[in-house]
């Protein structure tokens, strides 16, 4: 694209989890610029270890080299000026992680999403359902966006940005009504026994019932039966 590292001004985080940070440090050590992130993934951030020791994911240490200092503290509304009259506004997308941020950039009308955007047939991870369903609400909410960037997803554009934020409703409601069916059925079983349960039911391997997708499907146990999935 015509840039050298050294071009580089600031590298801004989504959240914490190690896909998204991995690569982080060898950023600074092409271009040494500031990383911006919210503050409640700062922590993980800094303290990679301490993330490990907290959510011991599989494979962490090869996608994650090391810790770096997190400079600048984005909330929902920072503007961030990318030079040449460009800018991007922060927005605050909690539930994958609390303090996952999405980026939007008004100019282009394209909005960024990260992993703030639940895929169909995707892993269910996220720490908090009620919030992980405002957050849908609130990228819904986005105004004019030509274009939807998330993780693990193509660009969507027109009539697909509709259907992307339909199927992450369905997705959440679908998953929602079979952890309460395999909880009601099986209301002793262990959290990765349900989690391997509902795995079955969603066409996914038993191998995935990591503890880390225990801890998301305990989050629709957590909401309540009753919890609505309405615009």
């Amino acid at each position: 694209v015509g840039r050298v590292p050294s071009d580089l001004a600031l590298t801004f985080l989504s959240h914490a989890h190690p896909d998204h940070i991995g690569g982080a440090q060898g950023i600074r050590r092409m271009a040494p610029c500031p990383v911006a992130a919210h503050a409640e993934e700062r922590a993980w951030i800094e303290d990679t270890e301490r993330q490990y020791a907290k959510r011991p994911i599989p494979g962490f240490h090869d996608l994650v080299e090391g810790p770096v200092p997190v400079v600048r503290l984005l909330e929902d509304g920072t503007q961030l000026d990318l030079g040449q009259g460009v800018n991007l506004e922060a927005i605050h997308l909690p539930g994958h992680a609390p303090g996952h941020m999405g980026f939007y950039c008004p100019a282009d009308g394209i909005l960024f999403t990260g992993d703030g955007l639940p895929l169909p047939g995707s892993l269910p991870i996220y720490e908090d359902l009620a919030a992980s369903w405002h957050s849908v609400d609130r990228i819904r909410q986005v105004p004019n966006v030509q274009a939807l960037v998330s993780s693990w997803d193509a660009p969507r554009r027109g009539e697909a940005i509709g259907q992307a934020l339909e199927g992450a409703r369905g997705y959440l409601a679908g998953l929602h009504r079979m952890v309460w069916e395999e909880h009601e059925r099986a209301p002793s079983c262990a959290p990765l026994e349900l989690t391997t349960r509902v795995l079955a039911r969603l066409g996914l391997p038993p191998l995935l019932a990591h503890p880390v997708v225990a801890r998301s499907l305990a989050a629709h146990l957590a909401a309540g039966r009753d919890f609505e999935f309405h615009w």
